[in-house]
């Protein structure tokens, strides 16, 4: 009897999980169809709620869309202060992102330590970060990174390795690559948004990256996000700066203390610094003459 009620429930998670599937994924073709009908190569969140809303502008001044308010049982998201941006205001410079590349700008490319370190939120700072302690170097290559505590960073291996996710409580994966992946059985939940490829376009991908780690989230579950090429550490800085409300700086050197390898490709790297400006109106890095990241000068 509590076999058949376990599979009745496990049946009744799979519905409402593809249910919700199907809602994020009209709710990412209706963003798409939006952003090429405006021209822009990616529609900020807070004016698509707007544009989608059904309820009637209130003439009120526009304040900055909240985090997600996490469910009772979901890991409670760090109280992250508005990003402060020194001064670097975006001009008519502004570079104009263009989703064309060729096959260069997809090499990974291994980025230089940050010198000087921004400060974090005390609920982010990872222990020695603020001392200026050597970054962290993981013991293996196949073993997860915990960037929150509901987001890890991991390769093919590490999605491959049943027992190992079990363990830590991983309940989605979120594949960044072309390549196609055998999913174990007790993960609930999987996604490929595949941001090595130059036939779709990274602010779709984005979109879906990011829904899922939300809604994982509120879920209670944690979400592996894995490949082999570290597209996933682009997909954690964009996460951080999306929810979390860090600059790009931010992000890239949190994620740098926990991977101190970090490699970016040059498409990837013009992606994060529109995608920053697009978020906050103002850029914490800029690109070097190769299309590499560095901080911004003022």
């Amino acid at each position: 009897m509590a076999m058949m009620q376990d599979f009745q429930m496990q049946e009744k998670l799979h519905d409402t999980l593809m249910m919700i599937d199907r809602e994020k994924q009209e709710r990412v073709d209706l963003m798409a169809r939006m952003e090429k009908l405006l021209g822009m190569e990616s529609l900020p969140r807070q004016t698509f709620e707007m544009l989608t809303s059904s309820q009637p502008p209130q003439n009120q001044q526009v304040q900055p869309e909240a985090a997600p308010i996490p469910a009772q049982a979901a890991p409670e998201m760090p109280d992250v202060p508005q990003a402060t941006w020194e001064g670097r205001e975006i001009t008519a410079e502004r570079m104009v992102y263009s989703d064309t590349a060729d096959g260069e700008d997809l090499v990974p490319r291994e980025m230089p330590l940050i010198q000087n370190r921004p400060a974090l939120p005390p609920s982010l700072s990872p222990d020695g970060y603020e001392q200026g302690d050597t970054p962290q170097m993981p013991g293996h290559p196949d073993i997860p990174i915990e960037i929150l505590p509901f987001l890890m960073l991991g390769t093919n291996q590490t999605a491959s390795d049943e027992s190992l996710l079990t363990a830590l409580g991983v309940t989605a994966l979120l594949s960044t690559s072309t390549v196609d992946h055998e999913v174990p059985q007790d993960v609930l939940q999987y996604l490929q948004c595949s941001f090595n490829d130059l036939n779709t376009s990274l602010s779709l991908q984005r979109q879906k990256a990011m829904d899922t780690i939300s809604s994982t989230r509120q879920m209670a579950g944690r979400v592996l996000v894995f490949d082999n090429e570290d597209l996933n550490c682009c997909v954690c800085m964009m996460y951080l700066m999306w929810e979390c409300r860090l600059t790009l700086l931010q992000s890239f050197a949190l994620v740098q203390y926990k991977l101190p390898t970090l490699r970016v490709s040059r498409r990837l790297c013009k992606y994060l610094v529109h995608y920053e400006a697009i978020l906050h109106g103002a850029n914490s890095m800029q690109l070097t003459p190769d299309g590499l990241l560095m901080e911004a000068t003022i």
